[in-house]
């Protein structure tokens, strides 16, 4: 077993998030999206973000080497209403972002 597979953490750091025009439902995109109330706007997001995955303190990952970074410069995403008259949102991962191991954990989040 990896060291990263037992007891981590993740935070995600978000350094910009922007909102578009909301549009109306699109079957081949959005019915995916939980509990998605098919008759309200989705709103489009796209942004960026640091994500950090740190393993517990120990002889294999010491403190200050123990996070695991990536970094996405182009997440995409969605803002969307409920059933239950909530809004959920999700960015995702556009391209390519690799875990960078070695780091320290974030200082604020």
């Amino acid at each position: 077993m990896e060291p990263w597979e037992v007891g981590t953490s993740s935070w995600v750091k978000t350094s910009k998030i922007e909102m578009g025009t909301p549009r109306a439902f699109i079957y081949r995109t959005d019915a995916g999206l939980p509990e998605i109330d098919v008759e309200a706007k989705i709103t489009p997001l796209r942004g960026s973000f640091t994500q950090y995955t740190c393993a517990p303190v120990n002889n294999i990952t010491p403190a200050g080497h123990n996070c695991m970074k990536r970094v996405e410069a182009d997440a995409v995403g969605f803002c969307w209403k409920t059933n239950f008259n909530d809004y959920k949102c999700a960015l995702n991962y556009q391209g390519p972002a690799p875990f960078m191991a070695g780091y320290p954990g974030p200082t604020t989040y």
